[in-house]
């Protein structure tokens, strides 16, 4: 009994629990992962439909010339038909984002889903992995990668820019700000950052931000076109 208490305490205290085992344990479950992922993508596709679809007709609508038809279900349904005719997943990231998403519209859905995940994965991990320290398997393997992945939506580049603005807000305040511009293309998930920064008087930070979310207007502006930045409002009727 007494010897039983003994070896049940050393477990609860976890120090069998090392950096060696926690990398381990991180391989499997990133390997679990990928397998994960690999089902719902074939489940997005059979069953269910995929989100993604709004981004994948966004890009053939951009590529085509007609980015602003984005933005009418009518247009997307028509290129989301055949690969899902149920019903219509509508775009309604504001323009900006639409920059992001043209080179999609070169591809198949299934391609373009594999690359927008992979390639948004490698993105957020990258720019992450500075921030985990020696806990990089860890940090590969987080299981709120694996719910971004399988949505394939904008969590890893939303994230992604977040841990950039984490990372440089000291060293290089302007860069930061600037990452936290490119947080128009969801808007709602930055609505907090303007209010921190001005409580802690990081005012660089905060201009920059400021010109960012104007640049990338801007730019959205200049090359998609006038027709497109009001298109944008027709989202609302639908998010």
């Amino acid at each position: 009994m007494a010897g039983g208490q003994i070896t049940t305490g050393r477990i609860l205290e976890l120090r069998w629990l090392n950096g060696w085992r926690v990398a381990g344990y991180a391989r499997v479950l990133l390997l679990a992962s990928i397998v994960a992922v690999g089902f719902a993508f074939s489940i997005g596709l059979s069953r269910d439909g995929s989100d993604f679809l709004a981004f994948w007709s966004a890009g053939k609508l951009v590529l085509s010339g007609q980015p602003a038809a984005a933005y009418d279900l009518a247009a997307t349904g028509a290129i989301q038909a055949p690969v899902w005719p149920r019903e219509v997943f509508a775009f309604v990231n504001p323009p900006p984002f639409l920059l992001a998403l043209w080179p999609l519209g070169a591809m198949s859905f299934k391609t373009a889903w594999l690359v927008w995940v992979a390639s948004t994965y490698l993105i957020w991990l990258a720019v992450t992995r500075p921030l985990a320290g020696k806990h990089g398997w860890p940090l590969a393997a987080y299981p709120g990668a694996l719910l971004a992945a399988t949505h394939a939506q904008t969590g890893f580049v939303t994230s992604a820019l977040q841990a950039g603005v984490a990372r440089m807000l000291d060293r290089r305040p302007v860069l930061a700000g600037l990452c936290l511009g490119a947080l128009v293309i969801k808007p709602h998930v930055a609505v907090l950052f303007p209010f921190a920064l001005a409580a802690d008087r990081r005012w660089k930070a905060f201009l920059a931000a400021g010109f960012g979310v104007a640049l990338w207007l801007a730019l959205a502006w200049a090359l998609l076109g006038t027709e497109t930045m009001l298109a944008y409002r027709q989202s609302w009727e639908v998010s």
